[in-house]
């Protein structure tokens, strides 16, 4: 039996006739083959929802992503193109399955500048395959004008399949 048992570099191929345990992070981009690359079942996938609207801002409830294996939410802000002014409000929330993900829902008002991004504070971080996603948007316009061009972002790592 051949046996290494120092850090070694091999110039050809190594078949391995079982699984080898290698170290944390010792294969990345350049060691995998262009020709032979991953198969989609066998990575995870980073992903940044978006949704938005044009012009001023309107109550909404829109579904933005369906999950297609379990996942983890790491983030969701909101922001707006132009700034409530007064005491107009815009509510921002995320809900999966009808529930909300956040401990409140986000909120962009005259205090909120344009293209200013709010984050919110999740209450779960954890979704299921199949979860269904949705953003609600309420608006308050009070005695003043809604800010316009609502956006919201979610960043969520799905499992492999």
């Amino acid at each position: 039996m051949f046996r290494v048992d120092e850090p070694a570099r091999f110039g050809g191929s190594v078949l391995f006739t079982v699984r080898p345990n290698l170290p944390a992070a010792s294969i990345g981009d350049s060691e995998i083959d262009a020709t032979r690359p991953l198969s989609v079942n066998k990575v995870k996938h980073l992903l940044r929802v978006t949704e938005s609207q044009s012009g001023t801002a309107a109550a909404q409830t829109k579904v933005i992503h369906v999950c297609g294996s379990a996942a983890t939410v790491l983030r969701v802000a909101a922001g707006s193109v132009t700034a409530c002014s007064g005491n107009a409000s815009i509510s921002v929330d995320v809900r999966r399955n009808g529930t909300s993900i956040l401990t409140t829902p986000i909120v962009l008002d005259s205090s909120v500048a344009a293209y200013t991004l709010v984050e919110g504070t999740l209450s779960t971080t954890s979704l299921a395959a199949d979860s269904v996603l949705t953003i609600v948007v309420t608006v308050a316009p009070g005695t003043g004008a809604l800010g316009t061009g609502v956006f919201a972002t979610i960043e969520l790592v799905e499992e492999s399949a």
